[in-house]
């Protein structure tokens, strides 16, 4: 894994999401976060946004995982 490049989200990946304040559900930080995605729990459900560095290493995440299946 490249370290900078995970601390570095490219320009492309920002555009596409909207990004307001909010806290980041991942580090717990107040920060500018971008919806993505939700979660429900005995009927209750609550929209997830994650902040610019654990957005992009979700999306990693995820598609390294995907290359694995």
């Amino acid at each position: 894994m490249n370290a900078l490049r995970d601390r570095n989200p490219p320009a492309e990946f920002r555009l596409r999401f909207t990004w307001t304040t909010g806290f980041c559900f991942k580090c717990e930080e107040a920060t500018q976060v971008a919806e993505i995605g939700t979660l429900t729990v005995d009927k209750a459900t609550v929209t997830l946004a994650a902040c610019h560095l654990c957005a992009w290493r979700l999306e990693r995440q995820h598609h390294r995982g995907s290359l694995l299946h």
